[in-house]
C-alpha cells in the first residue's frame, strides 16, 4: 500500500492545483480590484486628462496675459477699462436705455 501512496498524491496534487486555479482567478478577475476596478480608474484617466487640456489652456491663456502686460504699454489700462469698468476722471461716461423688453 504504501508503494501506491505516493503515485496517487502525484496525481492528486496537479488536479488541486488545478482546482484551486479554476476558484481564485474569477475572484481576482471580477472581484473588488478586478476588471471593475480597471474600469473605474480608465474613466478616472480620461477624466483626469480632460481636465489638464482645460488647465494647460487656461495656462497658455494666463501666459499670453502676462506677456500682454509686459509687453504692451496699454494693456493694463485696457483692462481696466473693460473689466474693471474704470474710466479716466476727464472723461464722460454715456450710459443708453436698454430697448429690450423687460422679462
Amino acid at each position: 500500500m504504501q508503494a501506491g501512496n505516493p503515485i496517487r498524491r502525484a496525481q492528486v496534487f496537479p488536479i488541486l492545483i488545478l482546482v484551486l486555479t479554476l476558484l481564485t482567478v474569477p475572484v481576482l478577475i471580477f472581484g473588488s480590484d478586478g476588471l471593475g476596478r480597471v474600469d473605474r480608474l480608465e474613466a478616472e484617466l480620461v477624466q483626469i486628462r480632460r481636465e489638464n487640456g482645460k488647465l494647460e489652456a487656461q495656462c497658455r491663456e494666463l501666459r499670453r496675459r502676462l506677456e500682454a502686460y509686459r509687453t504692451r504699454p496699454g494693456y493694463l489700462e485696457d483692462v481696466a477699462r473693460d473689466e474693471l469698468g474704470l474710466v479716466r476722471p476727464d472723461e464722460m461716461v454715456l450710459v443708453f436705455p436698454d430697448d429690450r423688453p423687460a422679462p
